[in-house]
């Protein structure tokens, strides 16, 4: 459709077509253009629609394509949006360019208030256009203000009640207010409404609208008036977000999205470099049980065994641990005791397992201390899978309470420390089962 549109632009049936279209299937469609025809098409749509369609785009690629336009016409488009759409894109810009746009928009204040927010923080994802309405209103003159508010608000579904002092003291649905009678009073229909905080973790917010199936929820600030609100479609892609983020920094690695490839490999190579200090000890440790390991090379066939099976465990417990600490309604320590006690269990079987498995090879190959060698394969598994999930339990909780990102402690990082450990717990059975037969 596009493409037949931009070669007969002025043929006012395709104009019409096109700009009956959902904004979703104009961007899908805009995948197949250049990125000279996206931009004209974006001057010949209408600009509410061309607003929208930048909206499901990602902010900095729709920051791209809007710096790409005239001044005037940046103005336009970031006008049409929702104030908090309008703030995700700006937020892409340079500082200059920032400036330059931002003093031109209509919301200017509003817009610069929301741009001072951390990008975890509820505000960062609010948006201020909201009917609001007093106690001592009428239900046919909130009807009123409504009906003429209407167009300029993201949603319609609920109402947040202030006192003379904007401050939050209740909220009304249109249903209640639609199906009420005068003289009713909007402080008749009122009901007690949860707020949060601007500062507030956005995931803490998104929980509370995903447990109590709400669809918006009120920001307030330190003096309890009302900000603005957050609703359920910001909200999922402030989680997904989030949950992106930590996916990356679980790998050890950056979203190269909306990166070129030396940022990415710059990036990756800096926490290849940290990872390279972690293992560092390890080597020396490897160094200590030189004796042991040149004496019974059984032990070394064992080892990439030990080593990943606790490596795999820890990270299965990262992973399980950082999807808890986003949902504060978690018990921490029923937590803790779930991972190390399937730890134990899983640690004994898999032991038994390995143990036997190493006798029976150990055999097979005629050593003279089969049942040692069994011994040191079996207890160290079970040592290293029982305290596998105790660290990667114990790093990710302990960065979020010294309010440190717990997704910091990626897979590689709690790999790199739990094999320190499983390799102190394999060498050092071995030296002292087997030391002294050498």
């Amino acid at each position: 459709m596009l493409k037949k549109f931009l070669s007969d632009k002025n043929n006012p049936e395709l104009l019409k077509a096109v700009n009956a279209m959902h904004p979703r299937d104009i961007v899908n469609e805009l995948e197949d253009l250049s990125e000279e025809e996206f931009n004209e098409i974006l001057l010949l749509l209408d600009p509410s629609l061309a607003a929208d369609v930048l909206v499901y785009l990602e902010p900095s690629e729709a920051a791209e394509h809007i710096q790409e336009q005239n001044l005037e016409t940046q103005i336009a488009l970031l006008d049409a949006m929702d104030i908090d759409d309008a703030a995700d894109i700006i937020e892409e810009f340079d500082e200059e360019q920032q400036d330059l746009v931002i003093h031109s928009l209509e919301d200017a204040d509003q817009l610069e208030q929301l741009l001072k927010y951390d990008d975890n923080h509820a505000g960062a994802y609010m948006t201020t256009q909201m009917i609001v309405l007093k106690p001592e209103m009428g239900v046919k003159e909130a009807t009123k203000k409504i009906i003429k508010e209407a167009p300029e608000v993201e949603t319609i579904m609920t109402f947040y009640v202030v006192n003379d002092l904007f401050e939050l003291i209740g909220k009304i649905s249109l249903k209640h207010l639609i199906s009420a009678k005068p003289p009713t009073t909007i402080h008749d229909l009122m009901e007690d409404v949860r707020s949060f905080h601007t500062t507030d973790d956005i995931i803490e917010v998104t929980t509370y609208l995903r447990d109590y199936g709400y669809f918006v929820v009120p920001l307030v600030d330190d003096e309890n008036k009302l900000v603005g609100m957050v609703t359920l479609d910001d909200a999922i892609e402030a989680y997904t977000d989030e949950a992106s983020e930590d996916f990356t920094k679980l790998a050890a690695t950056s979203s190269t999205e909306d990166t070129g490839f030396i940022k990415a490999a710059w990036h990756r190579l800096i926490w290849l470099l940290i990872l390279v200090i972690v293992d560092v000890p390890l080597i020396f440790t490897t160094g200590l049980f030189e004796e042991i390991i040149a004496s019974f090379a059984i032990l070394a066939m064992f080892q990439p065994l030990i080593l990943a099976l606790a490596g795999n465990v820890a990270t299965q417990t990262l992973a399980v641990t950082l999807l808890y600490l986003n949902d504060p309604d978690d018990n921490p320590q029923l937590e803790a005791r779930r991972e190390i006690g399937s730890g134990l269990l899983s640690g004994v079987l898999l032991g038994i397992v390995a143990g036997l498995s190493a006798y029976v090879i150990a055999i097979i190959i005629h050593s003279p201390f089969a049942w040692r060698v069994g011994l040191v394969v079996g207890v160290s598994l079970m040592g290293n899978i029982a305290i596998s999930p105790a660290i990667g339990f114990a790093i990710p909780y302990f960065l979020k309470k010294i309010k440190l990102d717990p997704a910091a402690a990626s897979g590689p990082l709690i790999t790199s420390v739990v094999d320190f450990f499983a390799m102190i717990i394999y060498f050092g059975l071995a030296t002292l089962l087997l030391g002294g037969l050498a």
